[in-house]
């Protein structure tokens, strides 16, 4: 067929899928096998993201760090935390900005400490820490309660002793035995899942919290890291 002649739709259809498939195959042979930051950032830039961020994103993935955790023992949960990387190095006035911001987020005040280039703030179990990384800092703010599992242990044996009792109570025939292992199974099934229940509303409240703040500490490194805008002369 001359290519003056026209195509038809299915023909049309053909042309294009042939050519993308031509134009990907061509892209992964002239493509390099990887990309630097800067590479990156111009990257980036071009799609409208601005360097900075685009860098410490990078620094980021680079560094593997995880995003979130959450401890559970037998389906409680005990403790969660949450790590970042920042663009900015540790120094003081961002650390400022991040005590702050804690103390206002999590409404306690808390005792400030310093190890070496650690710095450590702390309100009972719950710390946050700020240290140097890969020409940034790494953010890591975490937080356990395990006391209330005691409790989760004991309404399980209540329920467990009652479902026994209640058992024993309809082999005998006897209504009032039946009747108590029935309140205990209640009572004890009550007191392990109001506690689990209420122990894991903690943690979803305290890793709202702590998203909230490691977001609002990204964009403060990220920012705190970008250079100084150029003066306009006028």
């Amino acid at each position: 067929m001359s290519t003056d002649q026209p195509f038809s739709e299915q023909e049309i259809r053909d042309v294009f899928e042939r050519a993308a498939a031509d134009q990907e195959r061509a892209a992964r042979r002239a493509a390099p096998d990887g990309l630097t930051v800067a590479e990156l950032a111009e990257a980036g830039e071009a799609s409208g993201i601005r360097r900075e961020f685009v860098e410490a994103a990078a620094r980021a993935v680079r560094l593997g760090v995880p995003e979130s955790r959450r401890e559970t023992r037998a389906g409680v949960t005990t403790g969660v935390g949450h790590t970042a990387f920042l663009a900015a190095p540790p120094s003081a006035g961002l650390w400022e900005r991040l005590v702050t911001d804690a103390r206002r987020t999590f409404g306690a005040r808390g005792t400030v400490d310093a190890t070496g280039d650690v710095r450590e703030w702390r309100n009972g179990n719950l710390v946050l820490s700020l240290e140097p990384a890969a020409g940034g800092s790494r953010l890591d703010v975490r937080t356990s309660r395990s006391d209330a599992l005691p409790l989760v242990w004991v309404g399980g044996v209540v329920a467990l002793v009652g479902i026994f009792v209640a058992v024993m109570g309809l082999m005998s025939g006897e209504a009032g035995a039946w009747m108590s292992g029935f309140v205990a199974l209640l009572l004890g099934a009550a007191m392990a899942g109001g506690v689990g229940l209420w122990q894991r509303n903690w943690g979803a409240t305290r890793d709202a919290q702590m998203r909230g703040l490691v977001e609002r500490a990204s964009v403060s490194g990220v920012l705190s890291a970008a250079p100084a805008p150029e003066a306009v002369p006028v």
